[in-house]
């Protein structure tokens, strides 16, 4: 069965220009174009069409979810449930977000007592948390086990206040990043080396001790696995693939 260009933009909520222009960067070509000119879509394109759909709403760009689509090894199913787990981690964060703001008019209009602490919940500091326990997951599959325990043992014993400190520290290293890829420099570049360099102390330093192959396979995850690479590509389009070549430069240069 096929679609028209308009009966895929009703389906999906995007507009007709939105598919001609995921059309013209071969993002999401058409199966076939009518005698009369018309575009014309099938299941394939539908579902690849979700698929894009789904990476736009986690941040990606859209030369990012090119990449990362035409890639011989992507698995729909893999990708799928990566996104579930973005969009859950989500919901939960809004989730807390809600019953701040509930308990904060609830303050203003004297029906309770709300503590000054209570009133940030649900902010960057209790998504980091959550996002960590994601962490925690994913390196349980990928790491050794003693690398994961001593991760989860230091950072059990971070108050909040100390959390939100090390965020930070993280956030700087990785606008550092993002404006040195805006300047157009190169992932071997001197100051983007330092950089790495900085960041593979910080999670030294922070979360466990991390040798030049833990290093690496970090790298690889920061492009390939869709929970990480978005954190770099909200800094900035393209940072993802950026960062994860200039770790490989760097691990490379170093002995194990």
């Amino acid at each position: 069965m096929s679609f028209t260009v308009k009966d895929v933009a009703a389906m999906a909520g995007v507009s007709v220009r939105t598919l001609h222009h995921y059309d013209h960067i071969g993002l999401l070509k058409p199966h076939a174009v009518s005698e009369a000119g018309y575009r014309l879509y099938g299941e394939q394109e539908l579902e690849r069409l979700q698929q894009i759909l789904f990476h736009r709403e986690l941040g990606f760009a859209l030369a990012e979810i090119r990449a990362i689509m035409d890639r011989p090894d992507f698995d729909r199913v893999e990708s799928l449930r990566s996104h579930r787990a973005a969009l859950a981690a989500r919901r939960k964060r809004l989730g807390i977000l809600i019953g701040t703001i509930d308990r904060t008019i609830a303050s203003l209009t004297g029906e309770v007592i709300m503590e000054g602490h209570k009133l940030f919940e649900g902010f960057d500091v209790d998504a980091a948390l959550e996002q960590q326990k994601q962490y925690d997951e994913e390196t349980d599959a990928r790491f050794d086990p003693a690398t994961v325990a001593e991760s989860r043992r230091r950072t059990a014993r971070y108050s909040k206040a100390e959390w939100g400190r090390i965020l930070k520290e993280g956030a700087a290293l990785q606008t550092a990043m993002g404006e040195l890829f805006a300047e157009g420099a190169a992932p071997d570049s001197e100051r983007m080396q330092q950089l790495v360099r900085q960041h593979h102390l910080y999670i030294n330093d922070r979360f466990y001790t991390c040798p030049i192959a833990v290093c690496r396979g970090l790298g690889e995850m920061y492009a390939n696995d869709p929970r990480f690479a978005a954190n770099y590509e909200k800094v900035q389009p393209g940072l993802s693939r950026f960062v994860s070549e200039a770790i490989r430069i760097y691990a490379d240069s170093q002995r194990e």
